[in-house]
């Protein structure tokens, strides 16, 4: 016999177990540093993944998300890429912690954003592509170069999925939006504050 309570009550757990999976996963070493602060610098993100680019897509992503939810003025990505020149360090390698203090003094600011993509890749079926993303996501004091927070996270588009394919999300670009903002979510939520108005340029 068919129970409305019940099935209400199935789908609401659905909904909610869907939901709550897979949240990203942060660890703090060391607080942000105290006040606001309206200009940062996003690293160019280092591609472990087999996707080609998807380095460069994410960084893309990421920083229009990080202007969208803080208000932030993220350092222009040429001053970014001329700096790593200047420095003989290509954009797919790690800084060493002097590197790290050199861009953000030149660039004059305090918080230095960087990432590695560790997975990026689509899964075909017959009816629709499930993206599949890991990234690995961190905060630096430009001061001392050292690093604040770390941030794993790991999503399939499978994940969004609610009834009937609904929800699912089938590109890695709108994938990477989606991670971007469950990240930023998370760190407004532990502490990170937003700038309150854009800078004057």
């Amino acid at each position: 016999m068919f129970h409305p309570c019940r099935y209400m009550m199935c789908l609401l757990m659905f909904l909610l177990v869907g939901c709550g999976a897979n949240s990203p996963v942060l660890h703090r070493l060391a607080p942000l540093p105290e006040g606001a602060t309206c200009r940062v610098a996003v690293l160019p993100i280092i591609n472990q993944a087999d996707y080609p680019q998807g380095g460069e897509m994410f960084y893309k992503i990421f920083s229009a998300e990080l202007v969208s939810f803080g208000h932030f003025q993220v350092a222009q990505e040429g001053d970014v890429r001329n700096l790593y020149q200047q420095l003989m360090v290509y954009p797919n390698q790690p800084l060493t912690l002097e590197q790290l203090k050199v861009i953000s003094n030149r660039l004059n600011v305090r918080l230095v954003i960087g990432g590695t993509v560790l997975v990026m890749r689509e899964h075909k079926g017959a009816e629709s592509v499930n993206p599949d993303i890991t990234i690995l996501m961190r905060i630096y004091d430009g001061v001392t170069g050292k690093t604040l927070w770390t941030t794993y996270h790991r999503r399939k588009g499978s994940d969004y999925q609610r009834i009937l394919r609904f929800g699912q999300i089938n590109t890695l670009t709108g994938l990477a939006h989606r991670m971007s903002r469950e990240i930023l979510t998370l760190w407004f939520k532990k502490g990170m504050k937003r700038c309150a108005t854009l800078p004057v340029h």
